[in-house]
């Protein structure tokens, strides 16, 4: 094995790639012939889930270190977590992560089953169509809050040493690795061809599940059923009709609506299994943000920073164990 260089990387440095020149190297056959692919899906949907996690870990630390900062940064007088346009991006990010989180934990679940040989036809159906659009929609909103949250702290977030910058470049991978958007966009067409008629039916039986799971909890969800049927809506118009015809032009748009449509029914579902109904605000928030244009929706300042800075009934934050909770050596940078 010969070592012709090092990779120049943007990015993910800590993990070295390199071209590697194999000399009459011994090689064992792991499957049939011309079965390889087939082989190692197994391995994909292991690789592809990997690869979401990553995205989504990435978001989590760029929040709680944005957050953190909004309790130690003064502008303009007074500390930015008192600032009401810094506080609306703080609550999108931590609203558009909570959906991301809670794609992968279904998709885990339906992994699990799969493994442990307890799926049903339906929990198939869903792992297999939402496998690469998992990993489409949570590469490309993590790269979008990763671009948002280095904003977060203005000049100092663009200064390598305070670390932002590579946490933006370590994440610009994930819509690269395991294949790239148009890859997995290409690949859900796949899946709703090798499905049939049983791809989208899987997605309907299991949003009527969950809507009557959540009518029986819940009086007062008509609006956020709407939305939800709304978002169905738009991913029908991409399915049939013209534009189905042009499958291939579409194809990114088919699988970011396929995300939105799977976040919104799960977490319907997680709401109607936790009786929450703190939880019912969340939820009409994140469907306002998918649903909505910026001036249709009417902002609370009080909800914004409970989400934003994660705070608890009280109004304090949750989590004592995060650097700012303590309200000590907040530092003017």
């Amino acid at each position: 094995i010969e070592i012709v260089r090092l990779k120049d990387k943007f990015g993910t440095r800590q993990l070295p790639t390199a071209e590697l020149i194999l000399h009459g190297t011994k090689a064992r056959l792991i499957s049939q012939p011309g079965k390889g692919v087939k082989s190692i899906v197994p391995m994909l949907h292991v690789t592809r889930y990997y690869n979401a996690i990553a995205s989504v870990g990435a978001m989590r630390r760029m929040l709680a270190i944005g957050r953190d900062f909004s309790f130690r940064r003064t502008a303009f007088g007074k500390l930015i977590q008192d600032q009401p346009l810094h506080i609306l991006i703080l609550a999108k990010f931590e609203v558009k992560y909570r959906g991301c989180f809670a794609f992968i934990s279904k998709m885990s679940q339906l992994l699990g089953k799969i493994e442990a040989k307890i799926a049903t036809q339906q929990d198939e159906a869903l792992f297999r169509l939402f496998n690469p659009v998992m990993k489409m929609y949570t590469a490309k909103e993590s790269m979008l809050w990763m671009s948002e949250g280095m904003e977060l702290f203005g000049g100092v977030g663009y200064m390598e040493n305070s670390n932002i910058p590579v946490i933006l470049r370590d994440c610009q991978v994930t819509p690269i690795w395991e294949g790239t958007t148009n890859v997995m966009s290409l690949d859900v067409l796949r899946a709703l061809k090798s499905l049939g008629p049983a791809g989208l039916a899987s997605i309907e039986e299991y949003m009527d599940q969950v809507i009557t799971k959540a009518k029986a909890t819940f009086a007062n969800i008509d609006e956020i059923i709407d939305l939800l049927k709304l978002q169905k809506k738009r991913l029908y118009s991409l399915v049939t009709g013209e534009k189905a015809q042009r499958a291939e032009l579409y194809a990114r748009a088919l699988g970011f609506q396929l995300g939105r449509v799977f976040i919104g029914i799960i977490l319907l579902e997680i709401l109607a299994l936790s009786k929450d109904s703190t939880e019912l605000d969340f939820l009409k928030f994140w469907l306002d943000l998918e649903s909505k244009s910026e001036e249709e929706i009417d902002y609370n300042l009080d909800t914004l920073k409970k989400y934003a800075l994660d705070l608890n009934s009280e109004g304090k934050p949750k989590h004592s164990g995060n650097l700012a909770c303590n309200g000590k050596n907040r530092a003017k940078i």
